[in-house]
């Protein structure tokens, strides 16, 4: 439809509009004031910031004020006898007549929002309230009266949208979105985070957001909220542990920002998670690897230095006893000798005897070593359920004449009845710490021996403490679980048992340390 065929099928409407509005609801324009205050009016009309203007039944302009030429761009002598319509957008031109002029002859008024263009092509957008009047002569005409309300029009459209772009950012965000009220209650929630929760968003809805964290983290969340509460801080960034629906424990990256009221109090908070779970298994799953790594290179170190000192003993305690057995073989060669000097043979049973002495020391040597070999080099002894408890008391049972010789006293603390162990290491690892407390006992005192099993950081810990002779550590510190090293004289021992108590500790990735001060006691603490 063209613009004549509009205006001509309007013409047609006036015209039979007319007569009825002539007849009934026209509103005679009579003056009602005198003509003093016409002219105030007059004035208010022409200096107001609004628009006012009037236009006839065709929307051809009639009168403009001022702030109608200010605002429209538009002289008043390019206004007057021009028409409406032409301000009107395109597009919107055809609901200008079916709405807008329409209204008026139905209804003698009209309110609304119209957008218009300025002489520039701006768009402007009118909240009108307008009526029709007659003038002396009882012609129609229309008072158009609005405000320009076009920056409130952008800043609604600008709001609506924000609060689209926040709405669809909040709903398909990849990362758990919520707003929590100050007291701590989920006012909404999107999809990821009812995915990371287990819970459904009705169900979020009726939560307490601390309802949903674990209770170990419970203090450290409402101490950095606290800090937002009072102004200290405006977010805070925290690892923390949810537990969903299903009771499983998730970790989050919670990271928590506030909104904030004109006065500065806090109107809700804006909570973002990020899923870190599996982050945190496979950095637990990497430490644990770490560790595991750690461990078999503390145990390559300790295979390497063993060795060294296996190397240094077969050197040190094998060369001795072979140079004996080797002189006196010489010495068996020259006795029958004639040349030999007579004060330097020796007899055959002499030689037999010595040589007996070095063979047995050197074989006792080799035992110990290879005892010690075997203990390091096994890696399928079976592990045992062992009772702790029993294996003490049968070793009490086994030291029982030299208890009964020391008046030893020997207590048990028990904490861990069952130990997962090689049995055989186990009993040789209790029986060589217990017999060496009651055997380095003072003379001055009764011996008191407590021996204890507990756990520490995961791991069982066995300990033999005594009230004895105790060691000088400063001065023997490094060679206390050394081969053949022995701390106190008139004792018949070897420095054999602690040798091998460390090796069959080690062996099976264990550890041994000792406490210990002269004169007082010793306290040997084993790892399992």
């Amino acid at each position: 439809m063209s613009y004549n065929d509009v205006m001509s099928a309007e013409r047609k409407v006036l015209r039979k509009r007319d007569t009825i509005i002539n007849q009934s609801n026209t509103r005679p324009f009579q003056p009602v004031v005198p003509v003093h205050a016409a002219n105030q009016y007059q004035n208010i009309v022409e200096h107001c910031d609004a628009i006012v203007f009037t236009h006839d039944f065709n929307g051809k302009f009639l009168t403009v004020n001022p702030h109608t030429v200010t605002a429209l761009g538009y002289s008043a002598e390019e206004l007057i006898n021009s028409y409406f319509i032409s301000l009107v957008p395109e597009k919107n031109r055809v609901n200008f007549f079916e709405h807008y002029l329409r209204e008026l002859r139905k209804d003698s008024s009209s309110k609304g929002v119209l957008q218009v263009l300025t002489k520039y092509g701006k768009k402007r957008h009118l909240l009108y309230n307008n009526n029709i009047y007659s003038d002396a002569e009882n012609q129609p005409y229309v008072i158009f009266f609005a405000q320009d309300i076009t920056d409130r029009v952008e800043l609604e459209e600008s709001l609506r949208l924000n609060n689209e772009t926040f709405r669809s950012a909040f709903d398909y965000s990849g990362i758990g979105m919520a707003l929590i009220s100050p007291e701590g209650n989920i006012l909404d929630a999107n999809n990821a985070v009812c995915n990371f929760t287990g819970y459904s968003k009705s169900e979020l809805l009726k939560l307490n957001f601390l309802d949903l964290t674990h209770p170990d983290d419970n203090k450290t969340d409402q101490s950095l909220l606290h800090k937002m509460l009072i102004k200290v801080i405006n977010h805070y960034s925290i690892e923390k542990r949810y537990i969903s629906k299903s009771k499983k424990i998730q970790w989050g990256l919670h990271t928590v920002s506030k909104v904030a009221n004109m006065d500065g109090t806090p109107r809700f908070f804006i909570l973002q998670i990020i899923d870190i779970t599996r982050k945190k298994e496979l950095a637990d799953e990497l430490n644990w690897k770490n560790s595991e790594l750690e461990a078999i290179k503390s145990g390559l170190i300790n295979k390497i230095s063993q060795l060294e000192e296996l190397n240094y003993i077969i050197a040190h305690n094998l060369r001795g006893p072979a140079n004996n057995i080797k002189l006196l073989v010489d010495m068996l060669k020259t006795n029958d000798d004639p040349q030999t000097d007579s004060s330097l043979k020796l007899e055959v049973s002499e030689i037999v005897e010595f040589l007996d002495e070095g063979s047995t020391s050197l074989l006792g040597s080799l035992n110990t070593l290879m005892e010690v070999v075997q203990i390091t080099m096994n890696k399928t002894i079976p592990y045992d359920e062992c009772d702790a408890k029993k294996i003490v008391c049968d070793t009490i049972n086994q030291l029982n004449s030299i208890v009964y010789e020391k008046n030893a006293s020997i207590k048990g603390n028990i904490e861990v009845a069952f130990i997962k162990y090689p049995k055989v290491f186990l009993e040789s690892i209790f029986y060589n710490l217990i017999s060496n407390a009651i055997k380095y006992s003072a003379k001055d005192r009764r011996p008191e021996i407590v021996v204890s099993t507990y756990t520490h950081d995961d791991k069982v810990m066995i300990s033999v403490k005594d009230n004895g002779l105790g060691i000088n550590l400063e001065k023997y510190g490094n060679k206390i679980f050394k081969l053949n090293q022995t701390f106190h004289r008139g004792y018949d021992s070897k420095g054999v048992g602690l040798f091998i108590t460390k090796a069959q500790i080690e062996s099976f990735g264990g550890s041994i340390k000792v406490k210990s001060k002269e004169g007082e006691g010793t306290e040997f603490i084993v790892t399992l």
